[in-house]
């Protein structure tokens, strides 16, 4: 399970939070079926370090419970995963309403919209083929059943070369509006990277076709990027909204929306923090979630 440790973790903390709460901000309902026996363990993992993620946690008896571990992990873990996967769903839905047709999931790792798609939608997932295996694996034990506008593409998002594979694949048409998502994996990019995979991008994306991802403004060490290293995925450190926009427009995208934590909160956590006082979801200010679209005009590449 440490091989894909990260990816398994953004899995879990959707599926704990769909789990145990009545007025969910994201709901996820595959998650805990794709993770199987490994959800329950994962979380008595966490209760065990529960003080590296809280140091000053105190236990109210003689084990932590999933009362309290739910409390700390809005406090700590949950909120970045939960206000990207709800911040891409709101914006893939108004995508689709404006009439995408294709979606690109780039850093797919287990997430779980392609099981929501309807057969009108093509969806490509990409990421490392060990991963997919393993997702495929876990799929087929959870009786869960891709269709077949679902592709699993093993592509080196870092590679632009490798990116505009997806673009000859014969299930992709460059012709039709698509939604590219890289939710989760920014951070896990070198600068390089982070051009190279937007480059690629915009090679195959048409004219109105949009992007959305989330990324951190350059920080300090976080929990995340602590776990992410003992687990041999060390994160960068980092990347600015201002360098970022720019490297946008270059390739002819232009932001349309550009939320802060603070904003995440307000926008999608709301709700939530007012029915459970007692276990508020929390975004860091430094976490940003972004949409962009392809200006009409601009270059395919």
């Amino acid at each position: 399970m440490k091989e894909n440790l990260t990816a398994l973790m953004s899995a879990f903390l959707r599926a704990w939070h769909f789990e145990r709460s009545e007025s969910p901000v994201f709901c996820d309902r595959y998650a805990s079926q794709l993770l199987s026996e490994d959800f329950l363990g994962v979380a008595e993992e966490l209760k065990k370090g529960i003080r590296f993620l809280k140091p000053d946690f105190k236990c109210s008896g003689e084990f932590v419970t999933d009362g309290e571990l739910d409390a700390v992990l809005n406090e700590t873990l949950s909120g970045a995963v939960l206000s990207r996967s709800a911040f891409f769903e709101r914006a893939l839905k108004c995508e689709m309403r404006l009439g995408a047709k294709q979606a690109v999931m780039l850093g797919a790792g287990y997430d779980t919209f392609s099981l929501s798609f309807g057969e009108n939608m093509s969806v490509f997932e990409v990421d490392r083929e060990k991963l997919f295996s393993d997702k495929l694996e876990r799929a087929k034990k959870a009786g869960l059943s891709f269709g077949e506008n679902v592709f699993f593409l093993p592509i080196d998002m870092e590679n632009p070369k490798e990116i505009e594979k997806i673009g000859a694949h014969p299930a992709f048409s460059k012709e039709k509006k698509t939604v590219f998502s890289a939710l989760g994996a920014v951070q896990y990019l070198s600068r390089e990277g982070l051009f190279n995979m937007l480059s690629g991008i915009a090679k195959i994306a048409c004219e109105g076709s949009a992007l959305v991802l989330d990324f951190e403004e350059p920080r300090e060490k976080t929990k995340e990027s602590e776990m992410a290293r003992s687990a041999g995925e060390a994160m960068t450190g980092g990347v600015s909204e201002m360098h970022l926009t720019k490297i946008l427009e270059d390739f002819g995208f232009i932001v349309t929306e550009c939320l802060d934590g603070e904003e995440l909160s307000r926008e999608f956590f709301s709700h939530y923090n007012t029915l459970y006082p007692n276990k508020k979801l929390n975004c860091r200010k430094s976490v940003k979630c972004l949409s962009a679209v392809k200006k009409f005009g601009a270059s395919v590449g």
